[in-house]
């Protein structure tokens, strides 16, 4: 046999076995992904397996709690748990006096009480109001209401807000609407007098029939306040002290002497009535000629008119 012959017959032999360890490591191969394949789908058994126990486990969601379960609110509720039935004192307060010290941006409360002989006064801060029951806080609304300063009205928005705070967190009964009952009787005069920050001041009564002044529903009436919703406009107190409504809609049908009266009041409670004056301010200046006998009313009208146009106010 020659040399070649030989040669070639083992070269034959080692590819046989290069083919067979192929062959052997491909089946390894296979059967190590097998198992690394079997191991996988264990392990992932084993984590579904795993995680469902876990669900299964935790307690049912509970029902979300209302709003008013807040901690603030359950501060709200401890401090006025008992705010309808409590008092500071028994004797009725019969006369309120607010004011605000120079430099100080709290108001003052001078509160007369009418006692078993006599009446007598005490000084309280207006945050010590809290302190006070609900009785007593609507014998100083019904008093503090039926005052026309700045300080008497920042008193009323003061007691509102301790009166809805209660009422929301149902301690206390809700408040009828203070409306009912005030378009039974019209006044006889259309329009009143009266003095607000050193200026006469004429507005038109309740029920006049000039114009639409009566209360929207809904809404707990405070002097001044100006409103958006449900209806837009701001309240205002005739002579009889009864509570009415200057809607944004009826200030062309006003009478002038009607919507400078109201402009005064506007300007002196600006923290309530907000920018209502410009509103009325925009009315008077198509009204210029029966102003003309009063300089200051023309021009100051017409610079907020300007201002109001700036701003972008409509």
């Amino acid at each position: 046999m020659s040399p070649d012959q030989v040669k070639q017959i083992l070269d034959e032999a080692n590819r046989a076995q290069l083919l067979k360890n192929i062959a052997q490591a491909d089946e390894s191969l296979i059967q190590h992904k097998l198992q690394a394949k079997g191991s996988f789908e264990a392990q992932m058994q084993k984590f579904l397996e795993f995680q469902s126990k876990a669900q299964s486990s935790q307690p049912p969601p509970s029902s979300s709690k209302p709003k008013t379960d807040s901690v603030l609110d359950r501060i709200d509720r401890k401090r006025f748990e008992d705010v309808f039935n409590r008092r500071m004192c028994n004797d009725k307060i019969i006369k309120v006096k607010a004011s605000k010290p120079r430099n100080e941006k709290i108001l003052t409360l001078l509160i007369t009480r009418q006692g078993p002989q006599h009446s007598y006064s005490e000084v309280v801060k207006r945050d010590e109001l809290i302190r006070y029951g609900y009785s007593e806080w609507m014998e100083l609304l019904d008093l503090a209401s039926k005052q026309t300063s700045a300080h008497s009205s920042e008193l009323t928005c003061a007691l509102h807000l301790l009166i809805k705070k209660v009422q929301r967190l149902d301690l206390v009964p809700k408040e009828q609407s203070q409306h009912q009952g005030q378009r039974a009787s019209v006044p006889r005069s259309r329009r009143t007098k009266f003095h607000v920050d050193g200026e006469d001041v004429l507005v038109l009564d309740f029920g006049a029939g000039v114009i639409n002044n009566s209360l929207p529903f809904g809404v707990d009436p405070v002097q001044h306040q100006f409103i958006s919703a449900p209806e837009h406009g701001m309240f205002y107190l005739d002579k009889n002290r009864r509570m009415c409504f200057q809607r944004t809609t009826e200030i062309p049908k006003a009478p002038t002497t009607h919507l400078v009266g109201l402009r005064q009041m506007c300007m002196s409670h600006q923290d309530l009535s907000r920018e209502f004056h410009i509103l009325i301010a925009m009315e008077l200046l198509n009204r210029r000629q029966e102003l003309l006998d009063s300089p200051y009313w023309p021009v100051k009208i017409e610079a907020e008119s300007m201002k109001n146009s700036f701003l972008g106010v409509s």
